[in-house]
């Protein structure tokens, strides 16, 4: 009476396979429209593609070493849906739900009337060779008498996912044993009832653990080769949460995205006023901080940090974002390296020049560690947008030609550095610099009653003054100076 109830039961579901075969199924349109942003996966009720291909972008990408050649694609031409295998969500905080082979046998193993097998019940079809066919419950001394015969009278569709009429009889025939109904040898396909609830994960929405969960449970269990000892549960008490971190949707299009090491300077590189780091202290001398999370044997530098990015090529990404930079070196590392602060301060402009001078003085030339200097010149290209057609540092000897080349260039190129009321008097004295060439001439001789003339030889030759005299025919020199002043 048992046994016809449960055949009686396990017939109903044969039609809902034949239904499910004959169904058609065809996979989500493209919508041209503009997709909401959030996709919401019900980890409940039917398995079908939506839940999936948010995060699997190829449903054949997925590793089983006890399987060969599973093709999605092949069993939806068939018009075998996601929940006729999974018949419940996959990733649950514990472990991944793989089918059974159970649950491939209901079509593998089912004779569909005179049309034969469904599909074809070949092992090797599905495993790889040398594959270990028989379960490890059927090594046991005792199987092949007591063991299997209890198996079998407790349900023999246990057997029959492996095992077919012919293979048992053929065993049974050899040993004398009574042989035992037809029926008993005919597979039936029964599915478990898929849940009706779940949680519920927001694709593409805030990170938080809601969206975790139901997937990891143990949020440790996670693998990256140049990170160790990242532990979830410290930052939670301190308050940090998931989207701190993960500030995009983690898996995507076949891929996971993990936090950049950017996320994890936002606090590793923070000074929070008095109380100096949020994490534990560096110390530049030593790289015991970097180890706090990478792995000691971790090449820290990156590779793309070649000669010639070290050189110059570093400037560009340095000043794009600079707190890239700040994620590995503290700002001694960059001071020390161009022997003054970097980056310049605010009114650099008009500072720079003393220690610009000071370096070169000291034969350090510490400016053209960034600034290039160009052969032809002498000169930085950075420099000349400020110094026009200044040589920097000035030609030796400068000063004897400075006064033509401010002649030249104008006195607004000379104040680019100098301010030229205060630098210019420190040599030149009282003498307004440059000449008024209106009032000069006719103003200087009133400079030279209370003034001495070797203030004038600074700049002009003793020639100088006797050519214009003669030629202006105007008192000698004799009358107004003392020659041993000018010389012979």
């Amino acid at each position: 009476m048992l046994k016809t109830a449960r055949l009686a039961l396990k017939m109903l579901p044969i039609l809902g396979l034949l239904l499910l075969l004959g169904a058609s199924f065809s996979l989500p349109e493209t919508n041209s429209k503009a997709q909401p942003k959030l996709k919401v996966i019900d980890t409940g009720g039917p398995v079908v593609i939506s839940k999936c291909s948010p995060c699997h972008r190829d449903l054949n990408d997925f590793e089983n070493p006890n399987l060969i050649n599973f093709n999605h694609a092949v069993h939806f031409k068939k018009a075998i849906k996601c929940e006729a295998c999974h018949t419940e969500f996959p990733h649950t905080a514990d472990k991944i739900l793989k089918p059974t082979m159970d649950v491939c046998v209901n079509c593998h193993r089912l004779q569909h009337g005179s049309q034969g097998a469904v599909a074809p019940p070949k092992c090797e079809l599905c495993h790889p060779p040398g594959f270990k066919l028989t379960p490890n419950d059927h090594d046991v001394d005792d199987f092949s008498t007591s063991g299997h015969i209890a198996r079998a009278n407790r349900d023999m569709q246990e057997c029959l996912v492996c095992h077919d009429k012919d293979s048992c009889e053929s065993c049974h025939s050899q040993r004398g044993v009574a042989p035992r109904p037809a029926s008993d040898y005919t597979w039936f396909a029964l599915w478990p009832i898929p849940k009706d609830k779940g949680p519920k994960i927001r694709v593409g929405g805030k990170v938080d653990m809601a969206t975790c969960v139901p997937c990891h449970r143990d949020l440790q269990k996670w693998k990256n080769d140049k990170l160790i000892n990242f532990n979830h549960p410290k930052h939670f008490e301190r308050g940090i949460t998931c989207e701190n971190c993960h500030d995009k949707w983690p898996h995507m299009g076949g891929e996971t995205i993990r936090p950049q090491m950017t996320a994890c300077a936002k606090c590793h590189r923070l000074d929070h006023g008095s109380q100096g780091k949020l994490v534990d202290r560096e110390d530049p001398d030593i790289k015991e901080y970097c180890f706090l999370c990478h792995p000691r044997d971790m090449q820290l530098k990156p590779d793309w940090h070649t000669a010639q990015f070290i050189e110059g090529g570093h400037q560009e990404r340095a000043n794009a974002d600079r707190g890239e930079c700040r994620m590995c070196h503290l700002q001694v590392f960059c001071d020390n390296c161009h022997k003054t602060e970097i980056p310049h301060a605010a009114d650099w402009g008009g500072e720079h020049g003393k220690e610009a001078f000071e370096a070169v003085e000291a034969g350090q030339f510490a400016c053209f560690t960034c600034h290039k200097v160009e052969a032809s010149a002498n000169k930085a290209p950075s420099c000349a947008k400020c110094h026009k057609g200044a040589v920097y540092p000035h030609q030796e000897p400068w000063a004897p030609v400075h006064g033509k080349v401010a002649s030249e260039l104008g006195q607004e190129t000379c104040r680019t550095c100098h301010v030229t009321e205060v630098f210019c008097d420190i040599c030149h004295g009282g003498v307004r610099m440059p000449h008024d060439k209106d009032k000069w001439i006719g103003e200087h001789d009133v400079f030279l009653q209370t003034n001495e003339i070797s203030e004038c030889l600074t700049c002009h030759k003793r020639e100088q003054c006797l050519l214009c005299h003669a030629i202006h025919k105007v008192h000698s020199y004799k009358e107004l100076y003392d020659y041993g002043e000018l010389g012979n």
